[in-house]
């Protein structure tokens, strides 16, 4: 879990010589306000034990292909997600949740879930 972040941390040190990436960096600052701090705060707790459980999975299963396969799932939560904010909130949020669009979504998920398997497990 190191080496995830520390390779970022890395990164953005190069980003600072960037100068458009040192504006956005100062107008990020100006406009941050305790609001923005907890979103950040949650968004960053949530993603961080997402790391620990993923890595505990990775070091408790018989088969990492499992782990992975039931990683992809996650793309199914973002689309539901999509959907339900963009019903419940639509001045908010706007996904293009049409039946068509929808259904590619889920067929790429299918085949990514269906093409971890075949490479781990085979036919």
């Amino acid at each position: 879990m190191v080496f995830d972040t520390f390779g970022a941390a890395l990164f953005a040190i190069f980003l600072l010589m960037l100068p458009p990436a040192r504006r956005q960096i100062r107008q990020g600052l100006a406009q941050f306000s305790g609001a923005k701090s907890g979103w950040f705060f949650i968004n960053t707790l949530t993603d961080f034990l997402a790391q620990v459980c993923l890595k505990k999975a990775f070091a408790l299963s018989t088969s990492a292909g499992m782990v992975s396969i039931i990683t992809q799932v996650q793309s199914i939560y973002g689309i539901i997600a999509g959907v339900a904010l963009t019903v419940l909130y639509p001045a908010a949020f706007h996904e293009n949740i049409s039946v068509k669009t929808i259904s590619r979504k889920l067929i790429g998920t299918g085949i990514m879930i269906s093409g971890i398997y075949v490479a781990i497990f085979g036919l």
